[in-house]
């Protein structure tokens, strides 16, 4: 017996079904009950329904339609597997032989044109096997008349030939049997039917599963549960494209018009009322509709839910002069970004829980029709309150692919993408970064820094050696490659630093490695090998199984022991898309070689398709996509990104669907008719407020932006049915944001005349800077003005000293507060050299004066070695450039040595009183005084890192003479080789206590003393100029210019002083102008008072 339960409210129906299930019969306690249910989340809400109704949910058997059908015809026929061989996943592997075939019709090869390669061909069958899924559901009759021979021209039908020959399971050719079989009334039961099935929400099914359903009706307890927004019957209601027509030609649509959002909106579920009512399908014979009591019409929303559910079109006698600003059931917020409106939405949220006890984050779905887009945006806004903040919403976001949410999902398509990679050292190191692979090779984050120093300094920048570059199309050359620096690293572990600067058979070792970093040193290795490996093995074809135990193998190797739920489903989810290539291929009895591409497109489209981790209705406010089927109710509906281009959807063009042939038929599915009945399924299904927001304003233009067409009409509807004044109601439905979240609009009280209380924000922390009025700035502090006696009293290293006057802004915020950014030199680059830049010219030039006096340390090969060179001629040119510019500078740096032999590193300890205290060791000296190279003549970094230390051997007096050697650029008042003006010993002091005294400062707080900017301040004073002069200077080194670098971008400075400009004429350039006094003019000083040696 057919028993339809028909009704307006889902949570009804599902109190219906759960009073049904209730009535078990006692023959078959122990038998699951058949519940058919379209799509998960909708599962999951009935299951959470029913276990709140009896206290458990269980022993209920959830399944979709297709899999009852496919259920029952395998049971009249053994031979039948359990998975069709003419399901999509499968028919597209018997499809793709059937393109590969040389002896295949030309016309049905005409279709991959002649550039064919196997990544076409696969998504050719695909789409073809899509589309036969569609017809066996859709056009069972267009099949049938294919296997006879109809359309002999037609290429489709020919391939829909071969692939029957001799195979009559097709779905559609054993379902027509099936119908056949059973349609009289003295038809035999169908083997293996439950004694009842129970649908629920279903509504998106073929016609041929409708006609089982009615089948199934003369043979069981067949309830079915339709959920629809007219309580009425509305389907002879003409369509929207019928409506259109009628006003072109100028006729009048209704004699008592209906509503015009079931018109407009409503056209998938008339077309299935129109056919469940058509008794051509299903004959019910008993039907349950709803009471016909006049449902709530308290707010704006209920009014237009009660005239839907009514059939009726708004009542011109009850329009309403204005909108009730406390009626907050339906409202249009209109933003400048995605941003913005998660911004926006998180506060009108806050305000409604606020202002409804009620109502829990559990009774809230935020809905969104591209959730990839706004995901990252919610994760932003939501997560950045903590957990003890009372501003903070729980929430959990559904429905994003498996890609896009776990490390090892990733890391499964990276390994597929390998064929396609250089094998950079970025991408080697992200590999071994995953925490899953670190934890497989014991280690944790704190490694990652070390190793990526190593690869840095080892020079690995792509390929694995000469012959890798061969095969990118590239000269065959071994630096810069994984070989190149695997050696290097491996002989530096080996030898020690004995060897550092010596070629070992022409290599260089790196002997920066110790025997604690053994693990991190073989990991890096290990996953590199894995890859390299791995990528060798992906280029050749292999049959679907090969590439399941290859790409598992490679796995295990790198993940040998996932630890968790997320990692063992990530993994799991990984080894499914394997295991579905190698099943699917192995049930069509394909056993052909698959390139690469084709592995990587099928594994993507399985995450894509697999159910998502994430759980519709997991506590908190649920975010999700805009789902068919999902007509949950909520009290609270959000709907963002109701942008025109984004919803509804287009019907992809497709010359090849038959479908899209002829006349439409009834049930025929439209991706934007699907959208439209979605929206108002949406509508229907927020039980207080629903909350529709869109990006609506552009953000370079300011321009304004068309929503989308159903929130339009949904506008139009609501201001022209229920107001006198369309215009005035519209203003007060739709609240346009502001394009900031700090703008001074969201702090207006709301007693201010004209401002809309729909503007506002939680986001306190915004209002200093909704502040128009220009405002002082306050230093940001990351210490406790307290400072331990121990700390007082420490001894400064001198090349601590060093390192903190070449950025004490970094120095303080990476040793004192613990704060790790990345500097420009100590990010791992993908690509060779080709030219020397500013930084690899001057460790070309450090390394040159370095062995000044070791022939061998100069040569071509020692300095390619060192990955210190471009590879190839641009190597050479690039040496002789060097050692031309270099030349003169280095042969006098080299003949001074000679008169005066370096001595022995000198470690000392000066105590400079009131506990200060200067300790390290002097490397530059020499007999008869202190020399050492400084770079370039203008280098700021070079001459201070030489002031320091001949101020040492000055306050020691082990130095009676101090000089300095680099390479005279021309760019200063004084040349190289250069003697500056010295202090003696007691102002050496003097001055060294100064600089401690300005480091000790300097951990107390960062300091506004950029080392260029600071020297170039310094320069124009100790030259005699102006302070007018010498800050237009500052400014100048400050900005940067052509080929300069500019410290006014320094990562370090901005963090430390974000909000402040150095050049402020305040209070911060006082600062800077005073410390670079202090610091930087006794240097320039003596360089403006020297002369040559």
């Amino acid at each position: 017996m057919f028993h339809l339960h028909y009704d307006t409210h889902l949570d009804a129906l599902a109190d219906t079904l759960a009073d049904l299930l209730a009535r078990r019969d006692p023959a078959h306690l122990l038998q699951p009950q058949t519940v058919l249910v379209p799509q998960p989340g909708l599962r999951r809400w009935l299951v959470q329904r029913l276990a709140e109704r009896y206290g458990i949910a269980a022993n209920l058997e959830f399944i979709a339609p297709a899999q009852l059908v496919w259920r029952l015809l395998r049971a009249e026929h053994a031979e039948l597997p359990s998975v069709s061989g003419f399901d999509r996943e499968v028919l597209r592997w018997r499809i793709l032989a059937h393109l590969r075939d040389p002896a295949a019709p030309a016309a049905v090869r005409a279709w991959l044109g002649e550039d064919a390669d196997d990544l076409r061909s696969f998504e050719l069958s695909g789409h073809l096997a899509q589309l036969y899924e569609r017809y066996q559901g859709y056009r069972r009759e267009l099949l049938e008349g294919w296997a006879r021979g109809e359309d002999a021209d037609d290429p489709q039908a020919e391939l829909w030939r071969q692939l029957t020959r001799g195979d009559a399971t097709s779905r559609s050719h054993l379902l027509g049997q099936f119908l056949r079989r059973h349609a009289e009334a003295d038809a035999p039961r169908p083997a293996q039917l439950p004694s009842s099935v129970f649908a629920f929400g279903i509504i998106n099914v073929s016609p041929d599963v409708l006609r089982v359903l009615g089948v199934l009706g003369r043979h069981c307890a067949l309830h079915f549960f339709l959920p629809t927004p007219c309580r009425e019957y509305w389907g002879d209601l003409p369509n929207r494209r019928e409506c259109e027509t009628r006003l072109e030609a100028g006729e009048s649509l209704f004699d008592d018009p209906p509503n015009r959002l079931l018109v407009s909106l409503g056209g998938v579920g008339r077309d299935f009322v129109a056919q469940l009512f058509s008794y051509e399908h299903v004959q019910p014979d008993v039907e349950t509709f709803p009471e016909d009591e006049d449902p709530p019409r308290d707010t704006l929303l209920q009014r237009v839910q009660a005239d839907v559910i009514t059939l009726s079109a708004p009542d011109p006698d009850m329009r309403r002069d204005v909108h009730d600003p406390a009626d907050r059931s339906l409202q249009v917020h209109v933003c400048h970004s995605p941003l913005r409106e998660v911004q926006v939405l998180h506060d009108q949220l806050l305000d409604r829980l606020k202002q409804d006890p009620e109502l829990q984050p559990r009774d809230i779905a935020v809905m969104v029709p591209d959730l990839a887009r706004y995901a990252p945006c919610i994760e932003a806004v939501f997560g950045a309150l903590g957990v003890d903040d009372p501003r903070r919403i729980p929430w959990t976001v559904a429905d994003r692919p498996l890609a896009e949410t776990h490390a090892l999902a990733a890391l499964f398509l990276r390994l597929l993408d390998l064929p396609a990679s250089r094998l950079t050292a970025s991408e080697v190191l992200e590999v071994l970064a995953v925490p899953a692979v670190l934890r497989g090779f014991g280690l944790d984050e704190d490694v990652l820094e070390t190793v990526r120093a190593w690869v840095r300094d080892a020079g690995v920048r792509w390929g694995e050696d000469a012959e890798d570059r061969l095969a990118h199309g590239l000269p065959a050359f071994e630096e810069y490659s994984w070989r190149f620096g695997r050696r290097r690293l491996l002989l530096g572990y080996m030898s020690g630093e004995a060897t550092s600067g010596a070629l070992l058979h022409g290599i260089a070792p790196l002997t920066d490695i110790e025997g604690a970093d053994t693990a991190a040193l073989g990991a890096l290795f290990s996953v590199q090998r894995i890859l390299r490996t791995l990528r060798h093995a992906q280029r050749r074809p292999q049959p679907p199984g090969a590439w399941q135990t290859l790409i598992n193998e490679a796995l295990d190797r790198l993940v040998p022991q996932p630890e968790g739920r997320d990692e063992e489903r990530a993994l799991e989810a990984a080894r499914a898309a394997l295991r579905a290539l190698a099943e699917h291929s192995a049930e069509a009895a394909f056993d052909q070689p698959l390139d690469w591409r084709t592995v990587r497109a099928f594994a993507q489209e399985q995450l894509r398709e697999q159910a998502p981790q994430q759980r519709f209705l997991a506590g908190g406010v649920s975010v999700c996509g805009l789902v068919p089927l999902r007509n949950v109710p909520f009290k609270l509906i959000c709907v963002l990104g109701m942008d025109a281009d984004a919803f509804p959807r287009r019907d992809p063009a497709d010359a090849l669907n038959r479908m899209l042939v002829g006349r439409r038929m009834p049930g025929d599915r439209s991706v934007r008719e699907d959208d439209r009945y979605l929206f108002l399924q949406t509508l229907m299904a927020a039980e207080r407020q629903l909350y529709l927001s869109y990006t609506g304003i552009d953000l370079r233009k300011g321009t304004a932006i068309e929503p989308s067409v159903v929130l339009s009409e949904l506008l139009d509807h609501v201001c022209e049915g229920y107001f006198r004044d369309p215009a005035a109601a519209r203003k007060q439905l739709v609240t346009q944001h502001p394009m900031q979240a700090f703008s001074s609009r969201l702090f207006v009280p709301d007693d201010v005349p004209m401002h809309d209380a729909n503007v506002f924000t939680y986001r306190d922390e915004w209002l200093e800077a909704a502040r128009p009025a220009p405002r002082r700035v306050e230093p940001v502090v990351f210490a406790d003005d307290a400072w331990s006696a121990e700390n007082e009293t420490e001894a400064v290293e001198l090349a601590a000293l060093r390192q903190f006057f070449r950025n004490p802004a970094a120095a303080f915020l990476r040793i004192e507060a613990g704060i790790t950014l990345s500097a420009p030199d100590e990010e791992v680059d993908e690509r060779e050299p080709l030219t020397l830049e500013p930084l690899q010219r001057h460790r070309l030039d450090t390394v040159l004066a370095a062995n000044v006096d070791d022939t061998a340390g100069q040569t071509l090969e020692a300095l390619r070695a060192q990955a210190l060179l471009p590879p190839l001629a641009w190597g050479e040119t690039a040496l002789r450039d060097t050692l031309q510019s270099l030349g003169p500078g280095l042969r006098q740096w080299q003949a001074w040595r000679q008169a005066h032999p370096p001595q022995a590193p000198h470690r000392f300890r000066l105590d400079l009183g009131e506990g200060r205290v200067l300790t390290g060791v002097l490397e530059e000296l020499h007999e008869g005084g202190y020399g050492a190279w400084v770079g370039a003549s203008h280098s700021a970094g070079g001459w201070m890192h030489w002031w320091l230390g001949a101020l040492a051997a000055r306050a020691l007096e082990i130095a009676p003479d101090c000089l300095a050697w680099g390479r005279d650029s021309g760019k200063a008042s004084w040349r190289l080789p250069w003697r500056p003006a010295m202090p003696t010993a007691a102002e050496a002091c003097a001055h060294l206590r100064v600089l401690l005294d300005v480091h000790r400062e300097g951990r107390r707080e960062a300091l506004p003393l950029p080392l260029r900017t600071a020297f170039a301040w310094a320069e124009k004073r100790a030259a005699g100029e102006d302070e007018a002069a010498a800050c237009k200077a500052a400014q100048g080194s400050w900005a940067g210019g052509y080929n300069t670098y500019a410290e006014a971008g320094d990562a370090w400075f901005a963090l430390a002083f974000r909000g402040r400009e150095l050049f402020d004429g305040a209070a911060l350039q006082g600062r800077f102008e005073a410390l670079a006094a202090h610091v930087h003019l006794p240097l320039c000083q003596a360089l403006r008072n020297g002369g040559a040696p």
